[in-house]
């Protein structure tokens, strides 16, 4: 009996410990789970933003220290998401003013780079002529948002814009708004517009508008802002190279007429010079009859004189 109570006792203790043991399997386990896989997650997740995967993100919510590093983790991703596209726009933006070789591939290359970088429905290049801007490229808009408009009314958006002489962001759309989606189902009205003005010699020469029917990121907007020096920039070199070229052919022009009205006065000279020679010609043939005639009336004279001496 004594053997047995002891190997109850003993049993008894076996499987205190076997439970203990599975206790604090199930305690590792749930530490292991609650907060090193977390710890090894955002690991990997930095180890994959430092490797340029910039949509890797940390999927832990919690409310305590570890959820909080976690949405750090995220927001830091984001962040560094949102400047890359920045730079990536600006740098895209950046490259087609600077492949622009004339009037024709800026209109249509930068507007098709602008409209596709803030995911525009539709996007108008307007060009200054006197009084009126004409719109001279369109991409998706309608006929009465390509139309020309009036630089001394100063309405709407592109009035601001206008007046202002800096990018104008517009959230509240009027119903009256030239610039509305035609689609199959019907007219739809933008929810965000931006204006954006080309300067030259403080004077606006030429706008940009852009529409969307959801709405403009802040880093596509950013971008637009970081690109538009260049484009003032890239605007006033084409400008000045046109005007440059006008002058040359001008100055061409002049040339080619001066140089006519040179072969014109050549020839005249020429002309003049031939009839110089042939009144020359003429008046030497005078000369020699004039002193044919005086000899003529020498001899008559001398006869004469010597029939009255007989």
């Amino acid at each position: 009996e004594v053997y047995a109570a002891a190997n109850r006792m003993a049993f008894q203790m076996l499987l205190l410990m076997a439970a203990f043991a599975v206790l604090v399997y199930v305690f590792v386990r749930f530490l292991s789970h609650a907060l090193v896989r977390p710890q090894l997650e955002m690991a990997e997740t930095v180890k994959k933003l430092q490797l340029g995967e910039l949509s890797a993100r940390v999927n832990v919510t919690r409310r305590d220290e570890i959820g909080f590093l976690a949405e750090s983790t995220n927001a830091m991703a984001d962040a560094l998401a949102s400047k890359d596209f920045v730079e990536t726009g600006h740098a895209a933006i950046t490259q087609i003013l600077i492949q622009t070789n004339g009037l024709h591939s800026f209109k249509v290359d930068l507007l098709n780079g602008l409209v596709n970088l803030t995911r525009s429905e539709l996007g108008v290049f307007y060009l200054r002529h006197g009084g009126l801007f004409k719109s001279i490229y369109a991409v998706g808009a309608h006929a009465d948002a390509s139309g020309d408009f009036d630089a001394s009314l100063h309405e709407g958006e592109l009035g601001q814009a206008l007046v202002r002489r800096e990018i104008v962001r517009t959230v509240d759309i009027p119903d009256d708004t030239r610039f509305v989606w035609k689609a199959v189902s019907g007219i739809a009205i933008p929810r965000e517009i931006i204006t954006i003005p080309l300067i030259v010699e403080k004077e606006v020469r030429a706008i940009i508008s852009l529409a969307s029917l959801h709405g403009f990121t802040n880093e596509s907007v950013e971008a637009i802002y970081r690109a538009w020096p260049m484009m003032n920039t890239a605007f006033q070199t084409l400008c000045a190279n046109d005007k440059t070229e006008a002058l040359v052919r001008e100055l061409h022009d002049k040339n080619q007429e001066l140089q006519a009205q040179g072969e014109e006065l050549q020839a005249q000279s020429e002309e003049l010079r031939a009839q110089t020679m042939e009144l020359k010609e003429q008046a030497e043939e005078l000369e020699v009859q004039r002193m044919q005639v005086l000899d003529a009336n020498r001899l008559k004279s001398e006869f004469l004189s010597n029939m009255s001496h007989e």
